[in-house]
């Protein structure tokens, strides 16, 4: 699959560490070994294993405690239900204040689900997922950062890159599959750990559509697009 196949050594240790959560190594609430510990362990240095720390931050796997140090997360209370409408994809709203929107692939990968992103997907402890992050840009102005897992077993085993450069709602419809609901949950997120090639690495703050789309009523896309605040405005409507 080319470049976005190729794992960074932080790459490889969030793996590892998700591994480690998979299995129930941690618990929710419990602190992770300290970065020195985890370092000496892997044998690499304190900056790598901070790297591969914040990636999972990102993922809503581990949060950062003052006092305490980096603990497993609780799985997130039941979102509230409330009715929007039919939620368009960011590049359809993009189009639809006439500019031209462009999406970007960071890294694509298959690899053992973590218990949240199982549950997410409602799939077995242990499935295979398929993970994407991408930028999406409008005008060449950076809208927002896409962490996304999708029900991997919808994908073809020899994955063109390309897909990945269009809209979910165009990547399922090449697949030949058409999601008919929806349930997003909104966040205002300040974090210095969102986005990668960033110049600056001053917290910024976001506001994160963490959404699962369903198929007959099974879902097979969780999506969290960290949107820059004031960049973005997105459209829905009870059509469709």
């Amino acid at each position: 699959m080319g470049r976005a196949d190729v794992l960074t050594l932080p790459d490889r240790l969030a793996q590892d560490l998700r591994r480690r959560l998979s299995a129930g190594e941690w618990t929710p609430g419990q602190a992770i070994p300290a970065e020195t510990s985890l370092a000496g362990t892997y044998e690499v240095s304190r900056n790598t294993i901070r790297e591969a720390i914040s990636r999972l931050v990102t993922e809503g796997l581990l949060r950062i405690q003052r006092g305490v140090g980096t603990i497993v997360s609780p799985p997130p209370p039941p979102p509230a239900s409330m009715g929007m409408g039919h939620f368009e994809s960011l590049t359809d709203s993009i189009k639809g204040q006439g500019r031209m929107p462009r999406i970007v692939l960071h890294k694509l990968e298959r690899r053992t689900g973590t218990p949240e992103e199982t549950r997410k997907l409602e799939l077995p402890a242990g499935a295979r997922v398929l993970y994407t992050e991408r930028a999406i840009y409008s005008d060449d102005e950076l809208l927002s950062y896409g962490y996304d897992r999708y029900v991997d077993s919808l994908f073809p085993e020899v994955l063109d890159e390309t897909l990945f450069s269009m809209s979910f709602v165009d990547i399922f419809a090449s697949l030949g599959v058409r999601t008919d609901r929806t349930e997003v949950e909104y966040h205002a997120v300040h974090s210095s750990s969102i986005g990668w090639n960033r110049s600056n690495h001053k917290p910024q703050l976001y506001v994160l559509l963490d959404r699962v789309h369903y198929a007959q009523n099974r879902p097979i896309f969780h999506a969290q697009t960290y949107c820059l605040e004031g960049r973005n405005r997105i459209y829905t409507s009870t059509s469709r």
